[in-house]
């Protein structure tokens, strides 16, 4: 088909090119740039006009500056010079001379007639189905142009989360925005949060997504304290008091001999939580000295103020605890240092208990 300017022609391969001027896009390449015009520009030099995915021409009929197309799945596309708003897409935007307008975003025309309306639809979805007060909530919104026209004006708002609140220019059909959003979860969320969100355009094609619902628990803290004697076993896993019962270990030592324990904070409750631990010092008959690794940190403990950082749900911290009887330890003489682990008001105690033999 032969247009004033420019000549396309549907190939053996259902393929469409076009050559010759190409103001306006109306070859469909993206681009005004001529072809044909200079040599190496035909052949396999010269591009298809992308119809979309799994497209094909059936006919193709080039005019004063725009080119128009029956595909294969019953529609007619168009580009080049719109200035009349030839191309029948309800606006007088060219389209072809840049690049992102033909293929699935080149909207198209029903062969009745009828341009294609917009549409426009939204899901969204979140990275959890269950939170603890105070953790956060990411979102994904993906908001798609699925009708045959091109929607502007577009404008997602969320009632429930504001940070989730975008508005963007415009969509092709079959274009997909993808962003995300987070949501700072609090005491107020307990027990659900429940979050929706909304579009609107500016040719009144409007969607809502599904409710999105993660379950909110409330913070619990819960230290506990576990204590071993050398490299034996932990007493006290999964027991929570302030008397030490059930979380203690015990050991016998020579004369200025030393019993090593190990005293473990760890985390049980839901949420991050930084534990303190605190025990008493030594006595005239015995020497206590606490240790992370190879630091001392007997002064800490003993004040209170030893603090582990924040720990993860189900994460511990590690503390040595070397009791040595002195020269004046007589036998049968004992001594019981009970280390308090506590977040806030919540206490488990662990004791180490050391003899004289």
């Amino acid at each position: 088909s032969t247009g004033i300017s420019h000549v396309c022609a549907v190939l053996d391969n259902a393929a469409i090119k076009c050559w010759g001027s190409g103001s306006q896009g109306r070859l469909g390449l993206g681009d005004s740039t001529s072809r044909g015009d200079n040599p190496g520009e035909m052949g396999d030099a010269l591009p298809a006009v992308d119809l979309g995915t799994s497209r094909t021409g059936l006919a193709v009929k080039a005019g004063l500056a725009f080119t128009c197309a029956v595909l294969d799945s019953t529609i007619i596309k168009c580009w080049g010079g719109n200035g009349a708003g030839q191309l029948g897409l309800g606006t007088e935007d060219n389209r072809g001379d840049a690049a992102g307008e033909m293929g699935n975003n080149l909207p198209s025309i029903d062969l009745d007639g009828n341009v294609a309306s917009p549409a426009i639809s939204v899901r969204l979805s979140a990275d959890r189905i269950t939170a603890v007060a105070g953790q956060t909530i990411t979102y994904t919104v993906e908001v798609t142009s699925t009708g045959g026209k091109r929607v502007s004006g577009i404008v997602v708002a969320d009632p429930d989360v504001p940070n989730c609140k975008r508005s963007f220019a415009s969509l092709e059909p079959g274009a997909t925005i993808t962003y995300t959003c987070t949501y700072l979860t609090n005491v107020v969320d307990v027990p659900q949060m429940a979050n929706r969100v909304f579009v609107t355009t500016r040719q009144l094609a409007s969607a809502s997504s599904q409710s999105v619902r993660t379950r909110v628990d409330p913070v619990v803290r819960r230290p506990d304290g576990l204590v071993r004697v050398g490299t034996g076993s932990f007493a006290g896993n999964s027991l929570y008091n302030a008397t030490g019962t059930g979380q203690a270990r015990s050991a016998t030592v020579a004369k200025k001999g030393t019993a090593r324990f190990t005293i473990r904070a760890q985390n049980d409750g839901n949420a991050m939580d930084t534990l303190r631990l605190k025990g008493p010092g030594g006595t005239t008959k015995y020497s206590v000295v606490y240790r992370r690794g190879s630091t001392n940190v007997t002064g800490q403990v003993v004040a209170g103020t030893y603090s582990t950082g924040p720990l993860a749900p189900g994460a511990s911290h590690d503390i040595t605890v070397a009791i040595t009887a002195k020269a004046t330890a007589k036998a049968g003489n004992s001594i019981t240092r009970a280390v308090r682990v506590s977040a806030a008001s919540v206490i488990d105690v662990v004791t180490a208990t050391v003899t004289r033999r």
